[in-house]
């Protein structure tokens, strides 16, 4: 499948992939992570990272000691 990203594949090569993936999703998913992974290296990991996720805003200085403090009552 990696060498798929490198060249286009034959007809029969397509076909027999094709029938694979109606009863193997694990392939699919395998060669969605790959071209995933060709476009993050290519664009660049960061662009796509900030895309997926946006910005969480900072806590307030009142709400980080109310959970340290939860969280250490919990492990006493």
């Amino acid at each position: 499948m990696s060498q798929s990203l490198e060249r286009e594949w034959t007809l029969r090569e397509r076909v027999v992939m094709r029938l694979h993936f109606l009863y193997c999703d694990y392939c699919e998913r395998y060669l969605k992570q790959l071209s995933f992974m060709r476009e993050a290296a290519r664009t660049g990991a960061d662009k796509i990272y900030e895309a997926a996720s946006p910005a969480t805003p900072a806590l307030s200085t009142e709400a980080r000691d109310r959970l340290k403090n939860s969280l250490r009552s919990r492990s006493e």
